[in-house]
């Protein structure tokens, strides 16, 4: 049940941060917005903690992510990464999820992991 609450209060948190960032708010211009996307990807590798095992695993998830800028769940991980090993993808995921990089969305295997909107 206390997980439940959290996952929702984390979606109320991420939705009331969407419509924030969808205002006509033209100004607003994304930090690191002059650098190539394989800076910006190396640079959130380095802020992220990681199991040296999975070093590009993560990386490889956390690129498909923001390309795609959209949610997956585990199973399409698999898929898009041909990789076929679910739990190396979840002992991957944990970290970022505990270090706030991605936010997981639903349960079971209905779960969607997401990128935080401000690491895209």
């Amino acid at each position: 049940m206390e997980n439940k609450i959290k996952t929702i209060i984390e979606n109320k948190k991420y939705e009331q941060q969407e419509s924030e960032n969808n205002s006509d708010d033209s100004s607003y211009i994304p930090e690191e917005s002059n650098s190539p996307k394989g800076d910006r990807l190396d640079n959130l590798m380095e802020e992220v903690n990681y199991h040296d095992r999975f070093k590009e695993l993560t990386r490889r998830i956390l690129k498909l992510m923001r390309k795609e800028k959209k949610g997956f769940r585990s199973t399409e991980l698999q898929d898009k990464l041909n990789y076929k090993d679910s739990n190396a993808i979840r002992k991957t995921l944990k970290p970022l999820i505990k270090q706030g990089v991605i936010f997981k969305r639903g349960k079971g295997s209905g779960t969607k992991y997401h990128l935080r909107k401000e690491y895209h």
